[in-house]
């Protein structure tokens, strides 16, 4: 199955914990082949994009401003 284009909703629903319990947000780039999407419901190493200055295991989210949620839609 390829990569869906999409946020997952439990990184949705995450996001906005994160902003409200003050805990550490942090973003995993993935490549074009990997199965993950918007249904994917936890971090997964496979498939994700690392190298110099990328680690695997993402990166910390600075700087994020307070989100809500809509369903599936984060704003």
């Amino acid at each position: 199955m390829a990569n869906t284009q999409g946020i997952a909703n439990a990184a949705k629903a995450a996001a906005l914990a994160a902003v409200v319990d003050g805990k550490t947000l942090k973003a995993a780039l993935y490549l074009a082949s990997a199965s993950v999407g918007p249904g994917t419901a936890a971090y997964t190493a496979t498939g994700e994009v690392s190298g110099t200055n990328y680690p695997a295991g993402g990166v910390s989210v600075t700087n994020a401003d307070s989100a809500a949620l809509d369903g599936s839609i984060a704003h």
